[in-house]
Parts: structure tokens; sequence; C-alpha cells
């Protein structure tokens, strides 16, 4: 096990690593230059050369990105243009707030995702399947964006159920009831793409799963119906189901931005949109940054859980 971890560890350093170097150039290479955008067009070529060397931008690339790498990995993010701020001051109240957000879309989704696909997958060509098949194929193929539109002009335009935007009410707001009815829209927005492909994959499991002949001996032994689902089917299904599910996650990071513009959440992806229209480079860096870091992480994370869960891993 150990060596496997080291493995693992040896693979993901060199990803970490072109990560960061991916996130400094993408925002070193847009257009103009940040100086004379934070200055405005008129500002005196003499400021413009100070704040340029006060940003770091004045050196080489090599030695650019060497200070910005020694100062993010020490927990020093720079300073925002846009709020005049540190950056961990502008990021770490947004990262809370997508937190909470995320943690409900991925819940939703990890829940009917494996529900419905363990469902679907020991009932196969029943009407029930046809229907969760045809709805997980439409689910799939709706864009994140879309969808939010289409939920807040039912729920919160034309019914009124559920607010519109916000994390919480103006006027009275507060508590998690509260909290619950301004998130529940954007949770399933950012959920419904998971849930359908986690629904589907671990359907095509469960199907060959109990396709199998230890299924087979279990029934011929007297289990009952749910115990060899639950016990045995399931089981040997999770080591593909964990893998699916961390997949799935790098698709919440990704439809939470959608979501948090669509809806109005105070979380990292409003802000990135908010950055990037100020030219806030240094937030943007480490907001992309940390997405990448927690993608990469949460997949390694998923690696080893699947070498704990399934012994045959271990033996490669």
């Amino acid at each position: 096990m150990g060596q496997i971890i080291l493995r693992r560890i040896a693979f993901t350093l060199p990803v970490l690593f072109g990560v960061t170097v991916v996130v400094f150039l993408l925002v070193r290479l847009l257009p103009g230059d940040i100086a004379n955008y934070i200055l405005g067009a008129g500002a005196p070529a003499e400021q413009v050369a100070a704040l340029r060397k006060e940003l770091g931008l004045d050196g080489p690339w090599h030695e650019q990105y060497g200070i910005w790498l020694q100062n993010t990995a020490t927990g020093s993010f720079g300073y925002s243009n846009q709020y005049r701020r540190p950056v961990e001051e502008v990021i770490w109240p947004k990262l809370q707030n997508t937190l909470i957000l995320g943690a409900g879309g991925f819940s939703i989704a990890v829940f009917f995702g494996v529900s419905i696909g363990v469902f679907t997958g020991i009932r196969p060509n029943t009407w029930l399947d046809r229907v969760a098949t045809t709805l997980s194929i439409v689910g799939a193929s709706v864009p994140a964006y879309w969808l939010g539109l289409v939920l807040m002009f039912i729920f919160a335009l034309r019914l009124r159920w559920l607010p519109s935007s916000g994390m919480y009410a103006p006027v009275g707001g507060g508590g998690l009831i509260d909290l619950g009815r301004h998130m529940l829209l954007p949770a399933i927005t950012i959920a419904a793409v998971p849930t359908a492909v986690i629904s589907r994959l671990v359907r095509s499991t469960m199907i060959e799963e109990m396709s199998q002949d230890y299924i087979r001996t279990a029934r011929s032994k007297g289990l009952n119906e749910r115990r060899v689902v639950m016990v045995h089917a399931f089981r040997n299904a999770m080591p593909t189901t964990v893998n699916i599910v961390a997949l799935q996650l790098g698709y919440v990071i990704g439809g939470s931005i959608f979501a948090e513009i669509i809806f109005s959440w105070p979380g990292m992806g409003s802000q990135l949109y908010s950055s990037i229209g100020a030219r806030d480079a240094a937030v943007i860096q480490i907001i992309t940054l940390m997405t990448a870091i927690t993608f990469v992480t949460v997949n390694f994370i998923a690696d080893i859980s699947h070498s704990l869960i399934d012994p045959r891993v271990r033996m490669v």
C-alpha cells in the first residue's frame, strides 16, 4: 500500500507543477498591460514603471514565476487591485460560500445518482429503467447555465416558490431554512449533469455485477435479495462507483461558476467572473490555482480509496 501511495504522489507532483505554470502563464498572456489597466490610459510612464516593479512585472517570466510561486507557497497571495485589500481577505469568505453550495450540489448528485443507478441496475429493461435512462440522457445533455435559467424562470419568477438570487433574504433573512431555500435551485443546477452521469455508469456496473456467477451462488444459498444486492453486488461495484463520483467533482467545480453567476451566489465562481472583468490578476490566479489543486487532490484521494476498497489494485 505504501508503494501505491508513493507512486500516486510521484505522479501527482509533476501535475501540480504543471498546473502552477499554466495558471501563471494564462494570466500573464492576457491582452494589455495590467499596470496600465490599473492606473488608466493617461497615467505617466514613471507611475506605470513603478507599479510594474511593485507587482513584480518588470523581470523575466521565469523570475516572475519563481517569486509568485514562493509567495503563494508561503501563504502570501498578493494584493487585490479591485478591492485594495490582501487577496486572502477577499477570497476566504467567498470560499466558504462556495463550499456550502458545492457540498449541497455534490450531495444531491451522489445520493440520487447512486440510488437511481443501483435501482435501475437491478431492474433493467423495465419501464422505470426506461424513464430513468431517458431522463439521465436529457440531464447529461443540458448545459448548466440553460438549466439554471429555466429553473429560475419556473420556480422563482413564475411560481414564486423559491428566491431567484443571493444567499439570504435582504430583510429578515438568516438561518438554515432561508439558506436552504436560496441554495436549492443553484444546487440542483450543479447536480443535474453529475447525477445523470453517475446513475448511468452505476447502472451499467450493477448490471454487469448482477450477471456474475457469485450472485447466482449467493441466491442459491437462500440469501434474501436485499443482501445479495447490497452486500455482494454493490460492494463489488464500489471501486468503480468511487472513481465515477470523484470524476464528477470536477463538473461540480466547473458548474458552480455558472450557477453562482446566474443566481448571484456570493462565492468563488462569481468572484472569478468579477475579477476577470476587473483584470485583478492576483485573485484570478489564486482562485484558478485553488480550483485546479482541489480537482487534482480529489482524484489523488479517489485513487488511494480505490486501492483500499479493491485488493486487486494493490496486486498490480
